[in-house]
């Protein structure tokens, strides 16, 4: 990830092995095992910015350009199960957030991928300067709440409070500071290595959300209305989601199948990365292919996500936007078909496979092996939220053709001016 983003150049952070295991016994525990204990705090965060965001005028369509509304929304759900309240709703820090993020994820890109290597250290430094500004002022209100409670749970500590005592917030960072602060024993914490890492870190498990969700919506937009999708995901969406207390428990999501597999599809169309699965050359004298291609050391090899996720030994009509196609491999395995809605617990059985999100050397948009993506089973969920709130309560108008994915780098994205017309539902 360092050389492709090159953040070796832009962000001049030592990222060490310990740094590395941080973060993945943090994913594990917060957003995958304790996942119980935000997802109201998710719900609610992101239903509020959907509103806002989408409108609630029930009679006149509203335009609705995805990536840039699908940024916010993103971007004040997240800083919810992050900082907590207020600074999620303060928008001098959102607006200051964008601005980061934007310019970040231009320069990571260019620099990263559309500059060559021995290029890259110079062009980082003109790159640097307003990056550095735009972080000093975007980090300016977080570094000081990590520092606080970074000293609060020092404080703690001593006074031997237990955790479930604690008075301090429960949230991405304050849990990133305490699995810090575990594993690194007694090593000192350096204060701004700890707040560059952490202000870095929070916004990762979200960002590759904001293309997902929007290429997500386009297909839904876009699919044959005799396909009847929309209306499918709803009545799913409704059927399960039917009050509060299925929002605020993270299991109801693993019973929207039709979501599931129509975000899949949409994951295996439009992949975020187009190159998974990335490996360094390392042995002394390099590695012969069985087709006798030598790589030298040194060399970087990958798997191709599009072509493997379109080839028709794998997924037949490829090229296809099939979003019940997950759905129908799991009911054609039971012996039934898409229509029925099988009630054995077999049945039941063989869908719930479908979340297991599994890294397979056919299915790549969060990488495979061992090096896949950590944060993968909250993307997936978090995405599941996004279409379920959506599809139940917006009316999305029809677009005949699909504005085509646009290619950044290594990157495959909806283009920045894709819109789609929504209307409020009304509901007694």
């Amino acid at each position: 990830m360092n050389q492709n983003l090159s953040l070796d150049h832009l962000l001049p952070i030592a990222r060490s092995a310990m740094d590395v295991k941080i973060v993945v016994v943090l994913i594990n525990q917060f957003l995958t095992q304790n996942i119980d204990r935000i997802q109201s705090d998710l719900a609610d965060e992101l239903r509020r910015n959907i509103d806002q965001e989408f409108g609630k005028d029930c009679h006149n369509w509203q335009p609705v350009r995805l990536l840039e509304v699908m940024l916010r929304v993103v971007l004040r759900t997240s800083a919810r199960i992050s900082w907590g309240l207020p600074l999620c709703r303060d928008e001098s820090y959102i607006r200051s957030l964008t601005r980061l993020i934007s310019l970040h994820t231009g320069a990571m890109i260019m620099c990263g991928q559309l500059t060559p290597w021995f290029l890259q250290p110079l062009l980082s430094i003109f790159l640097r300067v307003p990056l550095y500004f735009v972080q000093k002022r975007g980090w300016a209100a977080t570094t000081s709440l990590i520092k606080e409670w970074l000293a609060q749970i020092k404080q703690e500590e001593k006074e031997q409070i237990s955790e479930k005592d604690s008075r301090v917030p429960y949230n991405l960072v304050t849990s990133f500071i305490r699995v810090s602060h575990r594993l690194r024993g007694s090593e000192k914490l350096d204060e701004g290595h700890l707040s560059a890492f952490i202000n870095f870190f929070v916004l990762l498990p979200f960002m590759t959300t904001v293309p997902s969700a929007c290429a997500a919506i386009l297909d839904i937009a876009s699919s044959p209305p005799e396909m009847g999708l929309h209306q499918q995901l709803r009545q799913e969406a409704a059927n399960i989601l039917s009050s509060e207390k299925e929002w605020a428990a993270p299991t109801s999501f693993k019973k929207l199948w039709y979501t599931d597999s129509a975000i899949r599809e949409t994951l295996r169309l439009t992949p975020a990365v187009l190159h998974a699965s990335n490996r360094e050359v390392i042995h002394p004298s390099g590695i012969t292919l069985p087709t006798g291609q030598h790589l030298p050391r040194g060399m970087w090899v990958a798997a191709s996500t599009f072509d493997i996720h379109t080839d028709e030994k794998f997924y037949p009509e490829g090229q296809s936007y099939k979003p019940y196609r997950f759905v129908e491999e799991q009911t054609n395995e039971n012996g039934s078909g898409l229509s029925g809605r099988d009630n054995t617990q077999d049945a039941s059985m063989s869908k719930q496979k479908m979340h297991m999100v599994a890294a397979t050397s056919t299915y790549l948009p969060f990488g495979s092996g061992r090096h896949a993506c950590p944060a993968r089973h909250f993307a997936v969920h978090f995405l599941k939220m996004i279409v379920a709130y959506i599809v139940l309560n917006y009316d999305i108008e029809h677009l005949d053709k699909r504005p085509d994915n646009m290619i950044w780098g290594e990157h495959m994205l909806v283009p920045p001016s894709a819109t789609v017309r929504v209307r409020r539902r009304k509901v007694n």
